[in-house]
């Protein structure tokens, strides 16, 4: 059915560039009876910020077929309010599901909107082209180092100052770490990457620090790439254009296996829910052929949140705030009544362990250098550099 779905909207925005038109000139709300006048004003700032679009509030208390249809064949985006679609961004080729108390990726259903909006009216091809090349400059510029150290943000990072980092490893970071001055000093990463439509490209405090700090960090270093997924490239190209070259989007693949080679040296990130297998994972596995982590703890019993870390790089006074703006995210992935533990199972559990199996099989290097209550990583665990959290 995704496939269907995907060949079909290729097949709509053929028909729309054929025809000239350009898509998302407006973008229109639906909202139901029963919002608030104050949560569609909500939703009008947020589509606002992430663009310069006009956004035209249409109130109908009922989406009928025609309407579906009138919208599709005139190529006008739809943003739809108080509907119960959980985990769908695009519920039909134009029409997106933006409710934050409903939908836990209503965050990532504006991203989908905008890339939408930019790739009908901007070659994706050429955005394409231009990631090879800097992937391939990339590689070139550190064909010499054949290990890659892969930087987590559990609480052990803050030790990290303490480890010997010679310049023989390539260092790729995860997010919020821009945050510190002492271990950005220290550590002096390569590559920095970001995934997540609500931590870091947000209309947030938490996700506007995040990226504030990013920026500063790519401006003082020429030589610092930013990876991300492809969908937030419009918003991150708008707020960092003058950075553009050190700009580095993923592209969108079927295979969840973040051990992949990139195809046609195209980068991409692997269709899974965390930073490490989208996107840390299948950039080092693509550059190197020796893989250290540190910094992935893991969650521990009592740990806050989907596990432990630091203020020292994490912005801990803007939680609440995140969290109380986007409740259907949390309260899915978070407050799961039924098991707390539940995404960190998905995401660094037996999966992650089988994959990490048979790329050790396949010549391979990997190893913890820190301890972790995930066993995923403290079966890799072989001597600490650094002790156990108690």
């Amino acid at each position: 059915m995704r496939r269907i779905l995907l060949l079909l909207n290729q097949i709509y925005l053929f028909f729309g560039r054929w025809f000239k038109v350009t898509y998302g000139s407006k973008i229109y709300i639906y909202s139901n009876a029963l919002i608030s006048e104050d949560k569609t004003f909500q939703i009008q700032e947020d589509l606002q910020y992430f663009s310069s679009n006009e956004v035209d509030l249409l109130k109908i208390e009922k989406l009928d077929w025609f309407k579906k249809f009138y919208f599709l064949l005139t190529f006008k985006p739809i943003v739809i309010l108080g509907q119960g679609y959980s985990n769908r961004q695009r519920i039909w080729l134009n029409t997106y599901n933006i409710d934050d108390d409903l939908c836990r990726v209503s965050a990532w259903s504006i991203h989908r909107l905008y890339s939408d909006i930019y790739y009908f009216n901007n070659e994706k091809s050429i955005l394409e082209s231009e990631s090879k090349i800097k992937w391939s400059r990339l590689k070139q510029r550190l064909s010499s180092l054949d290990t890659s150290m892969v930087l987590g943000t559990g609480p052990s990072l803050i030790s990290a100052v303490d480890y010997d980092f010679k310049q023989d490893k390539i260092i790729i970071a995860c997010n919020t770490i821009v945050k510190s001055d002492k271990l950005w000093a220290k550590l002096r990463p390569n590559i920095i990457v970001a995934g997540d439509a609500i931590h870091h490209f947000s209309n947030t405090k938490y996700a506007s620090s995040f990226r504030k700090d990013c920026y500063k960090r790519l401006e003082n270093d020429d030589k610092l790439v930013f990876c991300y997924p492809h969908i937030f490239h419009p918003f991150v190209l708008k707020e960092f254009y003058p950075l553009k070259n050190q700009l580095l989007p993923l592209f969108n693949r079927n295979e969840r296996n973040p051990f992949m080679n990139f195809k046609r040296d195209l980068p991409t990130a692997a269709p899974n829910h965390n930073v490490l297998t989208m996107l840390l994972l299948p950039i080092a596995a693509n550059i190197s052929k020796k893989v250290y982590f540190i910094g992935f703890d893991g969650r521990k019993e009592g740990d806050e949140g989907f596990w432990e870390s630091s203020n020292e790089y994490n912005y801990i006074e803007y939680m609440e705030e995140l969290r109380n703006s986007y409740p259907g995210f949390f309260d899915f992935y978070v407050n799961n009544p039924k098991d707390k533990n539940e995404y960190v199972k998905n995401v660094h559990g037996d999966q992650l362990n089988e994959w990490m199996n048979n790329a050790e099989n396949s010549g391979m290097y990997l190893e913890s250098l820190t301890p972790s209550h995930t066993a995923t990583f403290q079966k890799r665990y072989k001597g600490a550099i650094i002790p156990q959290r108690k």
